[in-house]
Order: C-alpha cells, then structure tokens, then sequence
C-alpha cells in the first residue's frame, strides 16, 4: 500500500522503486547518424540491464517512461517509430525476459484513441506475467495527471484517500532521467513526493549501466533527513 510508512529515514540499502526517464533517443540517432528505430533499440535493450541489475540487488519495482500523452502530438513518422520499436521490444525481448525471470508487466496509459491500436497486445503481455513477483511497470501514452483525477474520482466514491487508487500504488525512491532536461515532465508526480532525483547531461544510449550503478550507489550513501 502506498503510506508514510513506506518512507523509510536514514536506511541505507538498494531502492525499492527506481523510476526512470530514458530521454535523448532521437537526438542521439541524428548525433550518431541512425534512424530512430536504430536509437530506440538501442535504449530498449539498455533498459533490460538496467533492471536485470536492479533486480538482482533487491529492487521490487521499477517504472519506465515509454511515452507520454504529448508525445502523441508528434509527427506521424515520430509516433510511428517509437511506437515500433516500443512495442516490438515489449514483446519479442522484454515477454520472454519477463517470463523467465518471473517479473510482471504492467502498462499504465490513459483510456483514450492513443491506445486503442494496443489493447490487444496489453492484454497478452499482462496475462502471461500477471504472477510474477517484481513488477515492471510501463508507462505508454502516460499522464500523472490523468492518473491523479481517475484515482481521485475513485476515492471520492469511497471516502479513501486517493494515492490508494494510483496505478502505480508505490512511492519511488530514486528517478533519473537523461538527454540534460531537468524537468520531470509530468512523471509520477505524488510517487516522487520523497524520491532523490538525478539529471543526466548525457543522452539515454550513451548513459552506460556503469553510469546507472554510480548514480544507485550515490543514492545509498546519501544520508535522508526527512523533516530536517
């Protein structure tokens, strides 16, 4: 359950909940002279290591933003290709991934025209790890607001507070994001109440899992002072 008791002050020990944002793929496929499906795959295949590593340190869930509802308002080619490769990779690499290493999928996105064309492939790559016991959680064609206002409608019904209807029920501790935007660009705006958050200069393909390491090691040996 998301709760203040989830924060835990002064405990150094690997993050339970690690969000990332891997921004930079179309910058560094016209740095590096490929297409953006070239870039893509890529980012997609680095971001299997880093929660293959994660994972194996103790991490329970790990958020990625795929895509938000802005980046629908791209250019059709844009849409199309990262829409490609994202969906390409979620099930030809990450499904068996998944399987094997009894991890759960989720895809959290608005209910809207966006993800129509992708309901069906939802519902397989949900069903067929829906027991896992570390869970994944993708963000396609995501707004924390949207997420906010149906979480909220729902607990006015039941008088509950709403963080208890979020579709990502659990409070992250560290984000990083890349490609040198510091802004969270509307990501798990209540989960990163207490999350430590890390900006990257370098784009998403040329952040190494040894950059992803440095910056969880950084995060252990902070020493949290919440309400000081």
């Amino acid at each position: 359950m998301y709760n203040n008791n989830n924060f835990h002050p002064n405990v150094k020990s690997f993050p339970e909940h690690i969000a990332l944002i891997p921004d930079g793929g179309r910058r560094w496929a016209k740095k590096n002279n490929k297409t953006n499906l070239e870039a893509y795959y890529v980012s997609m295949c680095s971001i299997v290591k880093m929660i293959d590593y994660s994972f194996a340190q103790g991490t329970k869930y790990f958020s990625v933003y795929l895509a938000s509802t802005l980046n629908f308002k791209r250019s059709d080619k844009e849409v199309n290709d990262f829409c490609t490769a994202e969906w390409e990779f979620l099930n030809n690499i990450f499904l068996p991934y998944a399987i094997e290493n009894d991890i759960k999928i989720k895809i959290v996105s608005a209910d809207d025209i966006n993800i129509k064309p992708f309901l069906k492939y939802i519902t397989i790559i949900e069903s067929k790890t829906a027991n896992g016991k570390k869970t994944v959680y993708f963000c396609f064609n995501y707004s924390s607001f949207n997420e906010i206002e149906i979480a909220v409608d729902k607990a006015n019904k039941t008088g509950e507070s709403f963080v208890n209807y979020l579709e990502i029920p659990y409070p992250v501790d560290i984000l990083i994001r890349t490609g040198n935007a510091n802004v969270l660009s509307g990501f798990l705006l209540p989960q990163i109440a207490m999350a430590r958050i890390f900006f990257s200069p370098k784009l998403f393909n040329d952040f190494t899992i040894d950059d992803f390491k440095h910056v969880v090691n950084d995060y252990i040996r902070y020493e949290l002072k919440y309400g000081e």
